[in-house]
């Protein structure tokens, strides 16, 4: 479970600090997965989920 630092109760209100890096990996894993199959539904989509994809791996 994904749980942000104290006194913050919002999901936006965290920052990349207030995660755990296996919480982060966690949650990273998912979207990598949904970006490599939705791309393979074609080309144009498969460019627009490449910003997605250079998202998640600077996350990494």
């Amino acid at each position: 479970m994904l749980v942000p630092s104290r006194g913050r109760h919002r999901p936006d209100a965290t920052g990349p600090s207030d995660w755990s890096t296996a919480a982060a990996k966690d949650a990273l894993n998912p979207i990598g997965i949904l970006v490599e199959a939705l791309g393979s539904t074609g080309e144009n989509i498969a460019q627009a989920l490449a910003l997605v994809t250079a998202a998640t791996d600077a996350a990494r």
